[in-house]
Order: C-alpha cells, then sequence, then structure tokens
C-alpha cells in the first residue's frame, strides 16, 4: 500500500479525472516501444587552486589530466495508445543503476498522472536532461544545495501535472521521498505568454525530516524563479534559487552527530544562487551549428556567514554537428570569494579544521566533451 502522503494526489487524481473516451481499437493495441541510448564522454584538464594556508598545510594540490565518462544511459519508453505511459532508464556506468522508472496516465491534457521513480520539479536547469544543456555542470548551487541537500533529482513519487492551452500554462504538483525520512511537496507553474518567453517559478516544504541523531524537524523550505527567452538564433536563461541547506559547511551541519551536550547546535540556514547563461547559433550549412556560451553563477550555500560564495564561470563554443551530436570545448573556473580566515567567527580551533569541512573550492578546468544520443 502506498505510504499515506503519497495517497492525497492519487485520489485527487482518480476524483477529478473524467472517464477516458472508449476507443474501439484500443483492444488487443500492441505499446509503441522506443529505445535510446545517450553517452556523455570527453577529456578534461582540472587545476585545483589552493590557498595559502593550504598550500602550508596541505602542499600543492595535483592537477589532473584524464578521460571521463559523465554518462552511458539506456531508455525505453513504451507508450500505450497515447494515454499510458511507461519510462525506464538505467545508467550503464553507474549505481544506483535506475534513474526513471515510471508509469504515465494521461486523462486528459490538462490533468495527467505520474507514479514511481522520476525528476522532482524543482527549477528549469535540474528539470532540463543533460543531452541538451548547452554547458556540461549545471552548477554549484546545483551540486551543492539542490542535489546535496535533495531537493531535487529523482525520487520515489506520486506528481500530477498537465497542459493548458489558454492561458499557456504548465503545473506540477509532486510528493516523493526525501532522505532524513522527509516527504518533499514541490508545486511549479510555467507561463508561456509568447511563443520566444517562458517564465516558471515554484518551491515546496520538506517535511517529517529527521538530521542523524537528532530530533525530528517539521518543516524546511525552498523556492526558485526562471526565465528563458529563445528566439531562432538566441537563447538566454536565468534563474535564481533559494533552500535551506541540511548539509552547511562547517559545524553544526544539518546531519549533525548524536544528540548531546558536546554537540554543536543543530543548524539548518538558507541557500541561495543566480545562474544565467547566454548562447547564440551561428548556422555553418546542414546541420552543423556553431555555439558560443557563456555562463556565470553566484552561489551562496549558506548565507548566516559570510565564506561560502562562490563565483563560477563557463566559456566555450559548441558544435553541434547535428541536433544528436555535439562538441562542447569550455572552460570552467570556480572562485570562492570569501578566503579560509573566517575560521574563529565559526568557533574553530585552527584554519586546518575549515580545510576539512564541506565547502566549494577554487578550480579552473578545461573539458572536451562529447554528447551522443541514439
Amino acid at each position: 500500500m502506498l505510504p499515506r502522503p503519497y495517497r492525497i494526489p492519487l485520489i485527487l487524481a482518480l476524483c477529478l479525472a473524467p472517464a477516458p473516451p472508449a476507443r474501439a481499437d484500443d483492444q488487443g493495441d500492441l505499446p509503441r516501444i522506443e529505445a535510446g541510448l545517450r553517452v556523455i564522454a570527453g577529456w578534461q584538464y582540472e587545476s585545483p587552486r589552493a590557498t595559502a594556508t593550504q598550500l602550508a598545510l596541505l602542499g600543492t594540490p595535483e592537477t589532473d589530466d584524464s578521460f571521463f565518462l559523465d554518462q552511458a544511459r539506456l531508455r525505453l519508453d513504451a507508450d500505450f495508445g497515447g494515454r499510458a505511459r511507461a519510462v525506464v532508464s538505467a545508467d550503464l556506468d553507474s549505481v544506483p543503476m535506475v534513474r526513471n522508472a515510471y508509469a504515465g496516465y494521461r486523462f486528459t491534457r490538462e490533468l495527467r498522472l505520474r507514479v514511481g521513480r522520476f525528476r522532482r520539479p524543482y527549477s528549469t536547469i535540474e528539470m532540463t536532461n543533460r543531452g541538451r544543456l548547452p554547458f556540461r555542470e549545471r552548477g554549484v548551487f546545483n551540486s551543492e544545495v539542490t542535489r546535496g541537500s535533495d531537493w531535487g533529482d529523482r525520487a520515489l513519487g506520486v506528481m500530477l501535472w498537465g497542459k493548458i492551452k489558454k492561458p499557456r500554462l504548465r503545473y506540477y504538483l509532486s510528493v516523493s521521498e526525501a532522505s532524513g525520512e522527509a516527504n518533499n511537496w514541490l508545486a511549479r507553474l510555467e507561463a508561456r505568454p509568447f511563443k520566444w518567453l517562458r517564465i516558471g517559478g515554484g518551491g515546496g516544504v520538506k517535511t517529517d525530516y529527521q538530521p542523524v541523531g537528532r530530533e525530528r524537524v517539521s518543516t524546511l523550505a525552498a523556492f526558485g524563479l526562471d526565465l528563458r527567452l529563445r528566439s531562432s538564433s538566441l537563447e538566454v536563461g536565468i534563474e535564481a534559487l533559494g533552500a535551506q541547506n541540511v548539509n552547511p559547511p562547517g559545524i553544526g551541519a544539518g546531519s549533525g552527530e548524536a544528540s548531546d551536550e558536546s554537540a554543536p547546535e543543530l543548524r539548518l540556514p538558507w541557500a541561495g544562487g543566480v545562474l544565467g547563461y547566454v548562447t547564440y547559433d551561428i548556422a555553418l550549412g546542414g546541420e552543423a551549428v556553431l555555439q558560443p556560451i557563456v555562463v556565470a553563477e553566484l552561489a551562496d550555500t549558506d548565507l548566516d556567514y559570510s565564506r561560502d560564495e562562490a563565483f563560477r564561470g563557463v566559456i566555450g563554443i559548441n558544435h553541434l554537428l547535428t541536433p544528436k551530436l555535439r562538441l562542447m570545448p569550455q572552460l570552467e573556473w570556480i572562485e570562492p570569494l570569501a578566503p579560509a580566515p573566517f575560521a574563529r567567527e565559526a568557533g574553530f580551533d585552527s584554519e586546518l579544521q575549515l580545510q576539512t569541512q564541506r565547502h566549494v573550492d577554487a578550480e579552473v578546468r578545461v573539458s572536451v566533451m562529447v554528447s551522443m544520443e541514439y
């Protein structure tokens, strides 16, 4: 039986949905099955940049010159007459292997149901698959907070969603499992007033979060706003996100040790991030397109202290050989905006302790990535 939080959207869908029209050809029809494969691989050169304190205590960091395999994913999509659908995708290069595994049913254009393991509807960049992103990584805030605090990525749950023709809207309502024995309740609304403009926003709460060895926390929150402008050649995207971070850097983290007099105070601070990107397509003839790209991001994983801000920049020139085959040489750098000597403010005895905490390090990375889909 489904856990209680997942029964509510399921009952709503069944109560509100009109009966599907009968079709004479429904019986005996075989599902239409499509298979797909995505491979993202390439070469990278990474050069961590240490502070003076890190150099004195840890020595010069090693550079990395290597090939990488970011993704090798197989996808099966079964469509049952345009009304029911089942999707399974699996990574062939990592654990857990299963990524998506859900069943969906389309009552009407405006009301659809999805049950299983699916991507949570938190932000537009988080909901965009890697094969369509014009840059390699989703960003510092995404890795440290959206996924680090389990607001995004995939999870088991139930989702209602649909498309409204006039006005042009798309909505998502979901409840899913989350770490710490919690449930994520998320809602998202997208408006498309013009063909070239999409505005999205939403957020939600994490209920009954249970930090390790701590008392249960009733409610945590997250929100986000995003904007995308797209013409035949130009694309501009901006998103601003905020969420309570269950794994903040430094002492007093939300996943702290057993509660006793010596345990640090439980902290679940707010984090924030803003990311923007611009791409411009230059036709080369045939299907080939040259696509310059610039990305800028400002992320702060703990708004309570001035030690966790970081800037991330990406520049590159993507070469779209076909819509399914992309060559993406890019330069990425991450620059912490506050150096390490905030240790005493945070209650540390020495900077060495601060260096062992979870925070954003300075880094420069050059990568040449090939993304292929079939």
